[in-house]
């Protein structure tokens, strides 16, 4: 199913890339979406490993924030992934998050960040393969509104 939006972003913790890489082979492959940029590819690279190269890292992925339409949030989220989604909400982005659980979403103090009840962020709540399933149909309805809670 083709969409009108084009160019997304992926977010995730860096330890679960191969959920956020999953996640941007069906984008581009079965929905045709154009990633803003893919971080999973750059992470085994030897300058991810320094902290000079990491400034470097991060404003790509800060850029790629900024040129989507649509971000999505892969839970659990950590420092960097924060980040992004502070950005998307900051520039008024829709976001699409994703938890297999509920319990992804709270941290270490049994806390929730307030920004995940943010009005942009659309959340689905389940199992791998149906919000995989589910995404051009979220997608779509996310041009629309954001507050569809899946569960």
């Amino acid at each position: 199913m083709p969409l009108e939006l084009t160019k997304m972003y992926v977010a995730s913790r860096t330890s679960n890339w191969p959920v956020a890489s999953k996640i941007i082979t069906h984008l581009q492959r079965e929905l045709g979406i154009v990633i803003t940029y893919d971080w999973t590819t750059d992470i085994h690279k030897p300058e991810a490993q320094r902290f000079i190269g990491l400034s470097g890292i991060g404003k790509k992925e800060i850029d790629a924030v900024v040129a989507a339409e649509i971000v999505i949030v892969v839970q659990p989220v950590a420092t960097g992934s924060s980040c992004e989604l502070g950005a998307a909400l900051a520039t008024n982005k829709p976001v699409l998050m994703y938890a297999e659980s509920l319990e992804d979403l709270f941290d270490n103090n049994n806390r929730i960040a307030p920004f995940f009840a943010h009005q942009n962020i659309t959340l689905f709540v389940g199992r791998f393969i149906d919000f995989i399933n589910s995404l051009a149909g979220l997608l779509n309805v996310i041009k629309n509104r954001n507050d569809l809670i899946v569960v």
